[in-house]
C-alpha cells in the first residue's frame, strides 16, 4: 500500500519545578497543549516533593481539558535545590507502540532519558548536565544517545544544557542528525542562549522535508511570570508512516 503523510506536532518545555507559582504555570501550558491538540509532549524538571506532584497535576489538568492521555512515560532524575524528586516526563494522545527509558552516562546528577514510539518513531526526551563545567559528562551523555537511536527514526529533544553548534554536541552531527533549535531560549525574560530543541535522526530526516520549528510562550502569562523560566520549543514534521501490506 502506499504511504501516506501524517504530521505531528511535538511540544518541548523545562517546567522550572515548583518554583514561581507553579500550578498557575501548569495550568496554562496544559491549556495551551489542548487548544493547539499537541501530538507528544516533553516535560523537564517534573517534580514531586511532601506537598506536590507536578505530574499528576499534569495529568489532571489535561483530563480537565480534555486532552485524552493515552500513553505516558517518567523517570526519577536526581534531587533538586536538595528537597525536590525531579522526573522527565514524556506523554501523548497516542498509542504508544513501545516505550523506553533508562540512565545516561555517569554525572555529578544523575540524567536519564524517556521515549515512546508513536508510528514507527520514536520520540525521546532528555535533561542533561547544566554546569558549563561538566561539558565532558554532556558530551558522553550525548554520544550514548546519538548511537543509541542514529538507526532508528527519532526525533530527540529537550534541554541540552548547551547550543547545537557545541563541540560537545558534535555526535549528533557526526552521526548524521539534522538540528531544529528555533532560537535562544534560556532565560523566558532576555534569552541568551539556544539551549532547548529537537535533533532529527538521518531516517526521520530523510523521510521529512516538511519540518517547522518555533519558540512558545514568549510572553508573560500574568504580569509576575512566564510559563516556565525557559522558552518552549516547536516542532511540526510531515512524515512517511510505515508501509502496510
Amino acid at each position: 500500500m502506499k504511504t501516506s503523510g501524517i504530521t505531528f506536532k511535538t511540544l518541548s518545555i523545562n517546567t522550572h519545578c515548583f518554583e514561581d507559582d507553579w500550578q498557575r504555570r501548569l495550568d496554562y501550558i496544559c491549556q495551551f497543549i489542548t487548544q493547539n491538540d499537541i501530538d507528544v509532549i516533553s516535560f523537564q524538571e517534573v517534580c514531586e516533593y511532601d506537598q506536590g506532584n507536578a505530574t499528576d497535576y499534569i495529568l489532571q489538568k489535561l483530563n480537565d481539558y480534555g486532552y485524552p492521555v493515552n500513553s505516558f512515560c517518567k523517570r526519577f532524575s536526581h534531587m533538586a535545590w536538595n528537597k525536590y524528586r525531579e522526573h522527565v516526563l514524556i506523554l501523548s494522545k497516542h498509542h504508544a507502540e513501545d516505550i523506553r527509558d533508562a540512565d545516561l552516562p555517569h554525572s555529578p546528577f544523575q540524567r536519564v532519558y524517556v521515549a515512546l514510539k508513536i508510528k514507527g518513531c520514536w520520540f525521546v526526551n532528555t535533561h542533561l548536565e547544566f554546569q558549563e563545567e561538566w561539558k565532558d559528562y554532556r558530551r558522553n551523555q550525548i554520544e550514548f544517545l546519538a548511537s543509541e537511536w542514529k538507526n532508528e527514526q527519532a526525533l530527540i529533544m529537550g534541554d541540552f544544557n548547551s547550543n547545537m553548534v557545541d563541540e560537545e554536541q558534535g555526535a549528533f552531527s557526526r552521526d548524521h542528525f539534522a538540528p531544529v533549535f528555533p532560537g535562544k531560549t534560556f532565560p523566558s525574560e532576555a534569552p541568551q542562549t539556544a539551549i532547548d530543541g529537537f535533533w532529527l535522526s538521518n531516517t526521520l530526516r530523510h523521510n521529512n522535508p516538511n519540518i517547522l520549528g518555533k519558540l512558545l510562550f514568549t510572553d508573560k502569562i500574568n504580569e509576575h511570570h512566564y510559563a516556565s523560566d525557559h522558552l518552549g520549543v516547536f516542532v511540526e514534521i510531515r512524515f512517511r508512516a510505515p508501509s502496510s501490506k
